[in-house]
């Protein structure tokens, strides 16, 4: 059924009631299948099944999008500015406050390496069923056929059990994303924000016209990009911690805290 179908008024209003979107979803499907077509809608899963493998997807258009493209794009401009300056002489100096020989092709790589394990190790399938036994899908390896196959048509990774237990491997991903917002502000802060490269590199903000133009001295570039990023980074760090409270819930599959 093409999404265009549904009753997106009815829905909204159905989800508002129920608080998920998963049941007002179902019925809509169902009433537009034929019954002996409709009573396998659904079958074996839980809402709290379809709003994580929802969320997995999610997180992975993330990491499989135009983001991706885009740094590894800049690792190659990169990777070429090295090459080209590789013989320039620059005095430096090795301790504390100091300017060190730039590596910002290695901290962009370490996010790419990054980004590759989280997609292979975090995005999990999940489809446990009521009590995370799949039992209504037979007493036999059934269940875990179809949770095999699921995986596969959603491009998700069978880990073998049900995420509901621990919820780490989404405190995980948000811990990675904060780590690699950390490399950047480090970079951001070295490179435009703090010191006299900034006032070097300020001018070439001005992307646009009037890029961080001050009213009172038009002449003059402000360094927005940066404090954006470090802004940004902030709140990242400040937020990640609050994933581990997604382990603390009342028994085993609790979904209160983690949704």
């Amino acid at each position: 059924m093409a999404v265009s179908a549904l009753d997106n008024d009815r829905l909204a209003n159905d989800t508002d009631i129920v608080g998920f979107p998963v049941f007002p979803f179902i019925k809509q499907l169902v009433e537009r299948r034929p019954e002996h077509l409709a009573m396998y809608i659904h079958w074996g899963a839980t809402t709290q099944d379809i709003m994580d493998d929802a969320s997995m997807l999610q997180i992975g258009r993330c990491f499989s999008g135009w983001r991706e493209r885009e740094l590894h794009t800049l690792k190659d401009v990169l990777k070429g500015l090295a090459n080209t300056y590789r013989d320039t002489w620059v005095a430096k100096h090795s301790w504390n406050m100091r300017f060190p020989v730039p590596s910002d092709t290695s901290v962009l790589s370490t996010c790419l390496i990054s980004f590759v394990e989280i997609k292979e190790r975090c995005l999990l399938v999940q489809f446990g069923g009521a009590v995370e036994t799949i039992a209504s899908l037979r007493s036999d390896e059934t269940g875990f056929q179809v949770r095999e196959q699921l995986a596969a048509e959603l491009g998700l990774k069978n880990s073998g059990i049900s995420g509901h237990v621990a919820r780490d491997k989404i405190a995980e991903i948000l811990f990675t994303l904060a780590l690699v917002v950390n490399k950047y502000a480090k970079e951001d802060r070295i490179g435009l924000h703090d010191n006299v490269l900034g006032r070097i590199e300020r001018s070439i903000e001005a992307f646009v016209p009037h890029r961080g133009t001050s009213s009172t001295m038009p002449q003059k570039r402000n360094h927005i990009s940066s404090e954006v990023i470090l802004a940004t980074s902030k709140m990242l760090f400040a937020n990640a911690s609050l994933s581990l409270d997604a382990f603390i819930t009342h028994f085993e599959r609790a979904s209160g805290l983690a949704s």
